[in-house]
């Protein structure tokens, strides 16, 4: 062999001294290398030869430095020197070397086994048949991870990653708080290992860390074993359609979350589906939040019927998304159905006259709703009468919230007067915020006090004019016309009656007139929303002669007088 014999042949030399050929050629020359031996890393070197390169080539420097791959080649250059296979005499040298190639070997299988029993589980270990009473006192000496902070340390180890002193610090409380933390995927997944041994923490909130759908892939693999969270908050982390679809399996299996808050991610339609499975399907979970996502009225068709089967949840809180007319009448349809379901918000959506008359149904059959939000929608007075029936039934209600509608003073007369007619109500606060009310109706809210001491009224404002029935007035929240006759013929009009279908309804003989006390009581019947200033002066406009008596002419007249006045009104600038 050539005496520029390269260290990767010596290599492959040592590992590989079954070519007989080179044997002789190559057993002078290793003898009379000043080996030199680092135990360490186990790689041979040579010293400043000229014949051998002093650092080995760079595309073999992996695999020369792997322990099990020296040991094996070391190993066997111990065996083939120990067995005499090179022609040269077994000298003191030679078996000095054998000796130190001998302890290496021995070293390193050790090193080897200690690994592999740092490795196994302790558990299984124990829970073994064959474990002595002395080896399980020994093994209770170890300190228990009971709240992964060694786990937690040895994974951020791994990933190369700076533990969070706040984590370690918050692992032993009950709830862990990571609210815009800045957590990427990796720091997401350290504290995963973490919590999959951790026992105590029952709340973990991470809003606003912006993980994405990888950070919730570990979530929900955290979750697959994590039997302590109750209360889990995912809110503003950019959650999309493939989060959507890793909650709907971990959350139909769960038993243990009660609480969910995922507002603020980028749910829409598309991802309705898995939701709405969760709601039909879950037996623990009472509290979610949707809000601040993009569900619209495909979403709102499968809630309705979510919500109409389920019967574990409590709060469902679906406020600013885009549920329009059509899916608020599926969701206010399926509340019907749910007698479980105590806090319903809707506010900031696009719900309209039609799903809240749902809403006044339910309410005449539903018994456990408590609070129902309707703030900011496109309801209007027509909407809001229906509602003002129903509460004079129902009895469970604390919490009405209908403010920044399109309501005028009417409708929110009609409210209170709703709420004073039923001695049984539950209200203790009405919202009508950014609406401004007449005087009379602080007459009214008075009244409800003096039954019930903790009833609140939120108004935008109070109107003082003694001749508001007459005037019309323009304001943010609508047109506040305060003429009898101008609220008779809306009522009328909104419930899809004529004129001489109510007058019919009253003139029960079929005289075509009516007394004054029948007029009146025929007007309550219908529950038209008018006080007993606005009845009688009423009744004076249509009883012109003075007779006590409405016929229809009369009745039409003023109606063709009235609408003369309103072109009149139109006309001015």
């Amino acid at each position: 062999m050539s005496a520029k014999l390269s260290r990767k042949k010596l290599k492959l030399e040592g590992s590989r001294y079954e070519q007989s050929k080179r044997t002789d050629e190559a057993s002078p020359f290793i003898s009379q290398l000043p080996l030199n031996f680092n135990s360490r890393r186990s790689t041979f070197y040579s010293g400043r030869s000229e014949r051998v390169s002093a650092k080995p080539p760079s595309h073999i420097k992996d695999v020369l430095s792997g322990p099990s791959t020296h040991s094996h080649m070391v190993e066997k250059l111990g065996s083939h020197l120990s067995t005499g296979k090179y022609s040269r005499p077994l000298t003191a040298s030679r078996r000095d070397l054998i000796r130190e190639l001998t302890s290496i070997v021995k070293e390193d299988k050790e090193e080897n086994i200690e690994r592999v029993k740092k490795e196994e589980n302790v558990e299984d270990e124990v829970e073994s048949d064959w474990e002595t009473d002395i080896e399980m006192e020994e093994r209770a000496k170890t300190p228990f991870d009971l709240w992964g902070k060694t786990t937690y340390r040895r994974t951020c180890s791994r990933l190369a990653i700076t533990p969070v002193s706040f984590i370690e610090r918050h692992l032993q409380s009950s709830n862990l708080s990571m609210i815009e933390r800045g957590l990427k995927p990796r720091e997401t997944l350290a504290l995963c290992h973490a919590l999959m041994v951790n026992t105590t923490i029952n709340g973990l909130n991470l809003m606003g860390n912006n993980m994405g759908d990888i950070g919730m892939k570990y979530i929900a693999w955290m979750l697959t074993d994590n039997n302590n969270i109750k209360n889990l908050n995912l809110s503003s982390n950019k959650l999309g359609s493939a989060s959507a679809v890793l909650l709907n399996k971990v959350l139909i299996n769960n038993c243990v979350i009660t609480k969910l808050n995922l507002s603020g991610n980028f749910f829409t339609d598309n991802d309705a589906h898995n939701f709405s499975t969760v709601l039909e399907d879950t037996k623990t979970l009472q509290e979610i939040d949707l809000s601040h996502n993009s569900f619209g009225d495909v979403a709102g068709r499968l809630f309705g019927r979510a919500i109409a089967s389920n019967d574990s949840i409590r709060k469902l809180n679906l406020s600013w998304n885009k549920i329009r007319p059509r899916g608020g009448v599926w969701i206010l349809r399926g509340l019907s159905e749910n007698v479980m379901l105590k806090n319903l918000n809707l506010a900031m959506n696009g719900v309209s006259n039609e799903a809240v008359i749902a809403a006044a149904q339910a309410l005449r059959r539903n018994d456990g709703l408590q609070e129902l939000d309707l703030t900011n929608n496109r309801i209007y007075d027509e909407g809001i009468l229906s509602v003002a029936r129903a509460l004079e039934h129902n009895d469970s209600l604390q919490v009405l919230k209908v403010g920044q509608n399109h309501i005028t003073t009417i409708g929110a007369m009609a409210l209170l007067n709703g709420i004073r007619k039923n001695d049984s109500s539950a209200i203790h606060t009405l919202d009508l915020s950014c609406i401004h009310v007449h005087r009379d109706a602080l007459l009214i809210q008075e009244e409800i006090k003096e039954t019930r001491p903790k009833f609140k009224l939120a108004i935008g404002g109070v109107i003082y004019c003694d001749h508001a029935y007459e005037d019309i007035r323009k304001s943010k929240g609508g047109i506040i016309n305060k003429n009898p006759l101008t609220i008779l013929k809306w009522y009328i009009s909104s419930n899809n009656y004529r004129l001489i279908d109510v007058f019919k309804r009253f003139d029960k003989d079929g005289s075509l007139s009516v007394s004054r006390n029948e007029f009146l009581q025929g007007l309550k019947d219908i529950k038209v929303p008018l006080t007993e200033g606005q009845l009688d002066e009423l009744i004076k406009k249509l009883d012109k002669d003075g007779d006590g008596e409405i016929d229809f002419g009369e009745l039409m007249e003023a109606d063709q007088l009235h609408r003369k006045q309103k072109r009149r009104r139109n006309k001015l600038p």
